[in-house]
């Protein structure tokens, strides 16, 4: 899976504001502050930034840098069994999977 920080685009940005928002739903609040769930639009801005510093300073209860590599990733909740150098197509349209599955291969 490829590396999300702030300033990406595209769908692994979008995984991974989904992710972060399951992550946080699962999460009990803590000292009474609401959680604000992204817009999972996949732009990987200073909001989800912010999140993924919050979510990490919760779970592993040190700072770490806001990136989202291999290890991050698994701690969300992703696991990939096998490493490809297949970037990553959305859906243009919905229902046309084939049509994101050949741009992906071609």
């Amino acid at each position: 899976m490829e590396t999300v920080k702030r300033g990406s685009r595209g769908t692994a940005a979008q995984m991974a504001q989904t992710l972060l928002n399951d992550r946080f739903r699962e999460m009990a609040d803590d000292g009474g502050r609401p959680i604000q769930f992204l817009k999972e639009d996949g732009i990987f801005g200073e909001k989800s930034d912010k999140a993924l510093r919050e979510y990490l300073a919760r779970v592993l209860r040190v700072s770490h840098q806001p990136v989202i590599d291999s290890g991050i990733w698994r701690l969300l909740g992703l696991t990939v069994d096998i490493e490809h150098r297949v970037p990553l197509v959305g859906q243009k349209r919905p229902g046309l999977c084939w049509e994101a599955a050949a741009e992906m291969i071609l």
